[in-house]
């Protein structure tokens, strides 16, 4: 979608994932507090969803789908609502298409 890679991870911590990211980009950043989920950003053509296993729920789920179609629309000067609806919607299918594939249990 607008020619970038957005990787989806359900992980066992977040916050390792998190800051196993930082490193691998080199940002120098480390992140501290406990983590549900989290949007990361590290090039305009590249995102990561990143959720904690044990905070799997619709709730953190479209939470942070919408600080990436925020992200990621902003990043292409997309600031029109329905616009952004659309991305959103988008992302959303393509992340419970591929959860209901799994048979992941959505708490």
């Amino acid at each position: 979608m607008y020619d970038c890679k957005i990787q989806f991870i359900v992980s066992k911590n977040a916050k390792k994932t998190v800051n196993r990211l930082y490193k691998k980009y080199n940002t120098g950043m480390k992140y501290e507090d406990t983590i549900a989920g989290f949007m990361l950003t590290m090039s305009m053509n590249q995102y990561y969803l990143i959720i904690d296993e044990n905070y799997l729920t619709y709730n953190c789920l479209t939470h942070e789908l919408y600080h990436l179609t925020q992200s990621l629309t902003a990043d292409r000067n997309i600031f029109e609502e329905e616009q952004r609806a659309w991305v959103q919607g988008a992302c959303a299918q393509e992340i419970f298409d591929f959860l209901n594939l799994k048979k992941v249990k959505i708490g």
